[in-house]
């Protein structure tokens, strides 16, 4: 693969030096892409293909074991179900969640707040400006399980 570093050895990433899409706004790193005859292929799916000499099977995802969007070695690249990449990405803790979450309006400070507190749910949600579901889902662990 000519976007690929050739002295590279076959246990380290195989960086995509080509296009990109699918940009991540936490990383800003996408997926290595290319296009042949008006058709965009993503370039770790394709490696998989070519190292395992068949295509990826129908509704499965080519998953990296190094978390790379980038690498295209054929030796971190597997092939599992959404699933098992969900599974993967939350037990690295990779997904958005709490405060990472752009869309969050409660803070890790003001969870542990409504854990603690004795007020009720109703006057929580007109304190931290929330619905009262919001604030029994953080109350009782249903969300916000990171917080201790």
């Amino acid at each position: 693969m000519w976007r690929v570093d050739p002295d590279l050895s076959p246990d380290e990433c195989w960086i995509w030096r080509g296009a990109r899409g699918g940009t991540k706004k936490r990383t800003g790193i996408g997926y290595g892409k290319f296009t042949v005859n008006g058709r965009q292929y993503d370039a770790h799916r394709v490696s998989w293909e070519i190292h395992n000499g068949q295509p990826v099977p129908p509704g499965m995802q080519v998953l990296h074991s190094c978390d790379n969007p980038l690498c295209v070695n054929p030796k971190h690249l597997s092939i599992g179900s959404n699933r098992d990449n969900v599974d993967d990405m939350v037990s690295k803790m990779r997904q958005t969640y709490g405060e990472r979450n752009p869309q969050s309006v409660l803070t890790d400070e003001a969870v542990r707040d409504i854990r603690s507190s004795s007020a009720s749910d109703a006057a929580l949600a007109v304190k931290y400006g929330v619905g009262k579901s919001c604030i029994a889902d953080a109350r009782y662990g249903r969300t916000w399980r990171h917080i201790a």
